[in-house]
């Protein structure tokens, strides 16, 4: 909880937050409505291909996007998965994690995370969802 915390609260312009599983989370769920509130421009990028979207139902203010398995033309649609979990904030600090957003991976399991503050590597994450975005490949759910 606290790194991802870390970096929501830290955005001022824009927060990207990539999940393949997404579960209502009290805390996450409130600083991501914080976020919003105060201006920053919110993108939840989730698996197309699992009920994750659903979680941000009620969450005003997010620009929610899914990677539709059904793109993949040469592969089955049930194997093949959006399995990246990332939240970036201003393309300055950027926290990549094995954890997905779920009570369990946020609070019991065993996961495995990096927090990179600063250099070029949180604004070439950042460009790369926003490439995938631009071309179509996250659609705007």
């Amino acid at each position: 909880y606290a790194v991802l915390i870390e970096v929501i609260r830290a955005a001022r312009r824009r927060l990207i937050l990539v999940s393949f599983a997404a579960y209502h989370v009290p805390e996450v769920f409130d600083a991501l409505r914080a976020a919003s509130r105060s201006g920053v421009e919110v993108w939840v990028i989730v698996d197309g291909g699992t009920e994750a979207l659903h979680a941000f139902a009620g969450v005003v203010g997010l620009a929610v996007f899914t990677w539709p398995p059904t793109l993949l033309v040469d592969c089955d649609p049930r194997h093949a998965s959006l399995h990246a979990k990332a939240a970036i904030a201003d393309d300055k600090l950027a926290f990549v994690t094995s954890a997905n957003l779920t009570g369990h991976a946020l609070d019991r399991n065993m996961e495995l995370g990096l927090l990179v503050k600063g250099g070029h590597v949180p604004a070439l994450l950042a460009r790369h969802f926003a490439e995938l975005v631009a071309r179509g490949v996250l659609v705007k759910s």
